[in-house]
């Protein structure tokens, strides 16, 4: 047996996952809250022509960059960046790990965030009559609430990543459908 079909691969089941994936984390919940206020506040239309060159001419090169070093490489970021930038530069790929991980527990906190939200809506305590900052004070005031929640969102990221890409895909897709839905 060849040492290919010993191994498994964990793969996306098609394009589609690795493109929801890869907007996923393209766009990031800061451009959701900020993009609008940019576009309403740098001229509305006029704001996204040049923000359209800047994300064809900058950003899809890079995104294909990198996916070309990865399938080159077919390791870690470690790996990867000792491959191609010798052994001195091992240390970038473990920095961009862990601004990876840093920006991983501020998802978590924020997420959090949102299943409280989700939850508050879904029982109806956010309808018109509310006062939106005091239900946020009173979330805020208990600390068990918002840990339990940041817990909630570091259990759902965990069990798809355990699960692997194909889990991940399945995320992404839910996730991509609500975004454009809302």
């Amino acid at each position: 047996m060849s040492s290919q079909s010993e191994s498994t691969s964990d793969e996306f089941s098609g394009r589609l996952g690795l493109i929801f994936a890869t907007i996923g984390a393209a766009i990031g919940t800061g451009n959701i809250w900020r993009f609008p206020r940019m576009v309403g506040a740098n001229g509305g239309g006029s704001f996204l022509v040049p923000w359209l060159i800047f994300l064809f001419v900058w950003s899809v090169p890079l995104i294909i960059a990198e996916f070309a070093l990865g399938k080159r490489s077919r390791t870690g970021t470690v790996g990867t960046f000792r491959i191609f930038g010798g052994k001195n530069m091992a240390w970038m790929g473990l920095w961009t790990a862990w601004i990876s991980t840093a920006i991983g527990f501020y998802y978590a906190v924020v997420t959090g965030w949102c299943l409280n939200y989700f939850q508050t809506a879904v029982r109806g305590g956010l309808g018109s009559e509310v006062d939106t900052t005091e239900v946020w004070n009173s979330f805020l005031e208990s600390p068990t609430d918002v840990i339990f929640f940041q817990a909630i969102a570091v259990v759902i990221t965990m069990a798809a990543i355990w699960r692997g890409a194909k889990a991940i895909e399945k995320v992404n897709v839910i996730l991509m459908v609500s975004l454009f839905v809302l």
